[in-house]
């Protein structure tokens, strides 16, 4: 009977169908690097209708990119987003910020999606425990 429960549960977490969110999306975000001020970074992605995708993340390129809904893991975990997309990078998200993946949260909601962008890196010193580049504000619209 519990693996009934929890495969319904997988089932019914499943989401929305990923081919629904399939073209060119862009927009910006407020991109959070400790105490100094945010920085404005721009966020173009192109999603196949399989749930590849492409794109831009500020000045880094978004490559070998997946299209994902939440687990029902995820669920569980009390995560606030729908979809995501986890990708590898080349090149710097801002100066100086080099990171060699990357994930975008989003909430699908009205004209389009919102949320966050996220990952880890050592910005040139491996020695040093890795920093977080956070990106809130995150609004994207289909082109």
């Amino acid at each position: 009977m519990r693996s009934l429960l929890l495969l319904a549960a997988v089932v019914s977490c499943a989401g929305a169908d990923v081919s629904s969110y399939a073209g060119q999306w862009s927009g910006q975000a407020r991109l959070w690097l400790g105490p100094a001020k945010p920085e404005t970074i721009h966020i173009r992605i192109d999603i196949t209708s399989d749930g590849a995708v492409t794109g831009l993340i500020g000045g880094a390129k978004c490559r070998d990119g997946r299209l994902a809904n939440r687990t029902w893991w995820q669920l569980r975990s009390f995560n606030r987003y729908d979809i995501r997309v986890d990708c590898v990078l080349s090149g710097a998200i801002a100066p100086g910020v080099v990171r060699e993946r990357g994930t975008v949260a989003l909430i699908p909601g009205g004209t389009g999606l919102r949320g966050w962008f996220f990952s880890e890196g050592h910005d040139g010193f491996p020695l040093f425990p890795p920093t977080q580049a956070r990106a809130g504000d995150l609004v994207l619209r289909r082109r």
